[in-house]
């Protein structure tokens, strides 16, 4: 896993900010062992929720999962990793005649975030 550092944590609003230690990795069994090791974790995406939702004790950066898996182009299905970005999501759709039903006022959140928050 990375070394831990503290930094300046905010969202979209930069209310509240708060320091932090930030973690982050592609390992799962690195993950995992974060999670485990502590209580309250919650994983932060791009930082582009409205309110303080990322802003927890223990923050985890899934913006390092950011790999596509798979994209089933005969029923438009993509599965990836939580810290892929919309943006992304719809480079790899639009040329293929897909589109995203909803979406938020930015394309810059990511996958997990927008499903985090529904």
């Amino acid at each position: 896993m990375k070394p831990n550092f503290i930094q300046r944590v905010t969202n979209w609003g930069n209310f509240p900010v708060v320091e932090k230690e930030m973690k982050s990795d592609d390992s799962l069994s690195k993950i995992k062992q974060f999670v485990t090791d502590n209580n309250e974790v919650i994983a932060r995406g791009n930082g582009r929720c409205y309110g303080d939702a990322s802003l927890g004790e223990h923050i985890f950066s899934t913006k390092r999962l950011n790999k596509f898996i798979s994209f089933d182009r005969l029923n438009g299905i993509i599965e990836c990793e939580s810290g892929v970005l919309l943006s992304e999501v719809l480079e790899v759709a639009v040329p293929q005649g897909y589109f995203l039903y909803v979406t938020p006022g930015t394309k810059f959140v990511s996958v997990g975030g927008a499903i985090a928050s529904d």
